[in-house]
Parts: C-alpha cells; structure tokens; sequence
C-alpha cells in the first residue's frame, strides 16, 4: 500500500509541474500576442494594401504617411485592424512628396485634411476630387504639381488656404469645377479666385 500511494503521488507530482508549465506557456503566449497586437497598433505607421498609415487608436481613425506603388491610386475609405474599423481622414505630411509618377489620385469621403508638402513636386498628377469634409489643406500641399489641370470641389464653402497651397500650378489652365450655385463663392475666395477658369461640374 505503502508503495502504491508513493507512486500516485510521484504521479501527482508529475501532472502538477506538467500543467505549471503548460500554464507559463499559455501565460507567456498570450502576452507575447497581446505586445504584438499592441505594437501593431501603436507602430509609427503600418502597411495595409499598398499604403502607409498612421493610426488614431482613440479616434478610430487613419493617416495615410507613404504608399509602396504609384500611377494611379485609390485611397480606401476606412481599413480593418483586428476587426476593428478605421476611418481614413487625412493625408500626412510629405506623404506623396515628389513622387513625379503619380497620375490620378482618388480620396476616400471621409476625408478632413491634406498635410504639408503632401503632394509637394508631383509633376506628373493631372487631378483629384476633393469632398465636402476637406476642412484643410495645409501649405505647399500641391505645389509644384506642374501637370494639375482639373480640381473637382465638391464643397459649397471654399476652404481657406493660403497662397503657397498652389504654388507652381498653371492657374491659367487649371481648371476648378465647382457646384453650380457657388461659382461666383469660389471666384471671391482669397487664393481660389487666381485660377481663371472657375466652372459649375454638372449635377447628376
């Protein structure tokens, strides 16, 4: 008997440091996912697709910071992180900076803003559209893009920007195509009123 209750707990011993170590292993997993989940959220940017972001834990919202292809591009309106959902809001500081093969590009509705340099020296891009929540379009964005020939402004209020936003733009060609009721908003507004050719985009 003496015997037998020696190697039962033997045995008790066994399964006892068994399931110790399975527990440290299952406790060590998990909080090595947790960091990486953690880091990916956090990381000063992220690939998703072909482009760069930056994320707003506390917003829920996106930033786009690079993109790893050019020519003609369309910027996703919101991403997917671990089943969590991001707005895409703002083009970053120098994101597409002097990327002279960059021909079209598209941004997403959810759209607020368009940083710094953003578009600095994109020579080659011909024109985008603009959205009624562009709030702001930060100095230099699209200087320099020698080839802009049409900007769609889907906003009734022209947005503020100052004179560097544009700068090295034909404003003689460029064309503004704006809503039909606010041509004459746009043709007044500090800046805007420099491209000379102002147009109503025809109601669909």
């Amino acid at each position: 008997i003496e015997k037998l209750l020696n190697a039962q707990a033997a045995e008790l011993r066994i399964l006892t440091t068994r399931h110790r170590f399975i527990t440290r292993v299952h406790t060590i997993f998990l909080s090595v996912v947790l960091l990486t989940i953690t880091e990916f959220l956090f990381a000063e940017s992220i690939r998703v697709g072909m482009f760069k972001y930056k994320l707003d834990e506390t917003a829920k919202t996106a930033t786009v910071v690079g993109c790893e292809i050019t020519g003609d591009l369309d910027i996703p309106e919101q991403i997917v992180i671990n089943e969590i959902p991001f707005k895409v809001t703002a083009i970053g500081e120098r994101a597409f900076y002097k990327d002279i093969y960059l021909l079209r590009i598209t941004f997403p509705r959810y759209l607020v803003s368009i940083g710094k340099e953003a578009f600095f020296g994109c020579s080659s891009l011909c024109n985008f559209v603009l959205y009624e929540n562009v709030n702001e379009i930060h100095s230099r964005a699209f200087a320099n893009c020698f080839n802009l020939s049409i900007i769609y402004c889907f906003r009734q209020t022209p947005i503020t920007i100052d004179y560097s936003v544009f700068e090295g733009v034909n404003m003689a060609r460029c064309k503004i195509l704006v809503p039909p009721d606010f041509i004459e908003s746009y043709k007044a507004a500090s800046e805007w009123k420099n491209f000379k050719n102002i147009f109503p985009f025809e109601r669909r």
